[in-house]
């Protein structure tokens, strides 16, 4: 069992003392006074891009990195009280997460203090109550509250289920930014079939980004479904950004992030503002990027670079 599907396991149990939080966030909510929204108030960063793309790394280094605020996995125990645990995640971690590694998208290496990608809450609840078409997820409401009441530095949060939505967000969430880490289309889907052999799943299953569109579709192929995925997300956010000032988005490529990845998290700092700072501590070390092999059935290979190869990353 992964790291990942423990900590779910962990939160279901935990869901008591995470209805008393609620509980309490909601009274504390009451009875603070909110501001006006500052329009230079903190703001909510969702990092986005097609899965298996560097989004994890990228979460990591600008968490680890600059004086943000971010959920870590103590937050994720209570989706129920998303301001609160956030809060108190800050109060109680305040020495930088030691997390540079990753299963499947789920820090490793740092405890409760790892950062987390907060899917009981954006995956689960607030992604899926607006494909259904519903109102958002009141905790969601409350998390914006929160942020507004009690936090002063730009909150980052990797949500990818958000790639396919950015429009809709953007106008949810008046003070949201997007950061987008982009990878060579061939290298994710690649990556993405891999990742689909490794978990045992049906060549039929979508690797965990999708919308009604991509589900209604018929392919001939598990490559043509995958490479309509990637084509889909970068696509669509593509679409999104060319919709938003320059101040709401920014782009990192993911062989820059492995090449130089201090100069790419200060391209971060100075693009979330000048009040944002580096933490204190040793500078980032160069990865080695993961190298696009072949795949080892060469039909799908072939297929996909068919479909993919000539994708430009420009």
């Amino acid at each position: 069992m992964r790291p990942g599907q423990v900590h779910k396991i962990v939160s279901r149990l935990l869901s008591p003392l995470g209805m008393v939080f609620s509980g309490c966030e909601q009274l504390l909510l009451l009875y603070s006074d909110r501001r006006d929204l500052d329009p230079d108030g903190p703001s909510l960063v969702f990092i986005v891009g097609a899965p298996r793309s560097g989004t994890s790394i990228a979460f990591q280094y600008i968490t680890q990195r600059l004086n943000v605020s971010f959920p870590t996995h103590f937050c994720a125990l209570f989706p129920q009280a998303p301001a609160l645990s956030l809060v108190l995640s800050d109060a109680l971690f305040r020495r930088p997460h030691r997390c540079l590694r990753s299963i499947h998208g789920f820090s490793i290496g740092d405890g409760l203090r790892g950062p987390n990608e907060w899917e009981t809450l954006f995956r689960d609840r607030v992604c899926k109550r607006l494909r259904q078409g519903r109102n958002l997820a009141p905790e969601f409401d409350r998390l914006l509250w929160g942020i507004d009441l009690w936090i002063d530095r730009p909150v980052i949060v990797k949500a990818l289920n958000v790639s396919l939505s950015i429009g809709s967000f953007a106008q949810i969430v008046p003070r949201s930014k997007f950061l987008w880490v982009d990878r060579d289309p061939l290298s994710v889907a690649r990556s993405i079939y891999r990742a689909k052999r490794r978990e045992g799943k049906m060549a039929s299953q979508i690797w965990y980004v999708s919308n009604d569109a991509l589900e209604s579709m018929t392919f001939g192929s598990e490559a043509e479904q995958i490479a309509s995925q990637v084509t889909l997300i970068r696509d669509s956010i593509a679409s999104s950004f060319e919709m938003l000032p320059d101040n709401r988005r920014e782009r990192l490529s993911y062989h820059d992030l492995c090449t130089h990845p201090e100069r790419q998290i200060e391209k971060v700092a100075k693009w979330l503002g000048s009040h944002i700072t580096l933490r204190s501590g040793e500078q980032l070390s160069r990865l080695d990027e993961a190298i696009s092999k072949p795949l080892d059935d060469q039909k799908v290979d072939e297929d996909l670079h068919r479909l993919l190869g000539t994708t430009s990353l420009t």
